[in-house]
């Protein structure tokens, strides 16, 4: 027993003066991962400026393994600290977040979503990862966001443009304008949906009848859009599938009054023409 502490001494000792002699010295301190990382929820804005810093949001969970293996290895070093200093970076928690977890589809952990700041979605990353391939994927994705971005811009003044246009214009010019309107609500960005929707809401509370062209659209995410929009405002009698093909959607509508198109009115015998 002697023997055996004497040797553990003796291995202790020769540690100790190794790493006082010139020239040794102790290992670096590792730095903690999670000073880089806010635990505060995500504030989006619809209006955000193209040009603000993405964010990176990083989802995790007290029973993930990996995800304690990557803040002890990948999200420590050094060099990929650097990389995410221009980041506004965000932890959240899986079990603790389901909203966020819905919206970005996160179905494991650890998973970094990067995103600008208006929420939409830049890149992502799954998985365990290291140190090289994850900071070659916040540089791409540094990239990415740039170019994200322009579009952004561009969609921002297609959308004014777009808001001057539809007030300024009579009502018949609506049929020249509902194309880029119906486009915008199926397939834009977030706030071009919201934008697009609005407008088309107001624009069945006044005249459903108007929509009815979206009904007969050849993109069936327009057509999903508009049947969605006159459903909320007709109830149960309308009955229309956008999925049918252009025979039986001609008939369904046809079948609802509220989608006739008014008929014009001669001004002198008051009849219809």
């Amino acid at each position: 027993m002697f023997l055996a502490w004497f040797g553990r001494g003796r291995v202790v000792f020769a540690l100790m003066v190794l790493m006082s002699a010139p020239g040794i010295a102790a290992p670096a301190a590792v730095a903690p991962a999670d000073d880089l990382w806010s635990a505060k929820g995500p504030e989006f804005r619809a209006d955000a400026v193209a040009g603000d810093a993405p964010t990176v949001l990083y989802f995790t969970a007290t029973w993930c393994g990996y995800c304690r293996q990557m803040e002890r290895t990948t999200l420590a070093n050094g060099s990929v600290r650097e990389r995410l200093e221009p980041f506004t970076r965000i932890k959240l928690d899986f079990d603790q977040q389901p909203d966020l977890v819905s919206r970005y589809r996160i179905s494991g952990v650890p998973a970094f979503v990067m995103v600008d700041a208006r929420g939409e979605e830049i890149t992502r990353l799954v998985g365990m990862t290291e140190a090289d391939p994850f900071r070659k994927w916040l540089v791409e994705g540094s990239t990415l966001a740039v170019e994200v971005a322009r579009v952004a811009a561009l969609r921002v003044v297609e959308r004014r443009q777009l808001e001057k246009q539809l007030d300024e214009v009579s009502p018949a010019a609506w049929v020249q304008l509902q194309g880029r309107v119906y486009a915008m609500a199926a397939r834009g960005d977030e706030a071009g949906r919201a934008f697009a929707l609005q407008r088309l809401t107001a624009k069945a509370a006044v005249s459903p009848a108007a929509l009815a062209d979206g009904l007969m659209n050849e993109d069936l995410a327009v057509r999903i859009a508009v049947a969605n929009l006159l459903r909320k405002k007709m109830g149960e009698r309308f009955v229309f599938d956008p999925w049918a093909d252009a025979a039986t959607r001609t008939q369904a509508i046809a079948a609802l009054p509220d989608l006739a198109t008014p008929k014009a009115t001669d001004p002198v015998t008051g009849k219809s023409r």
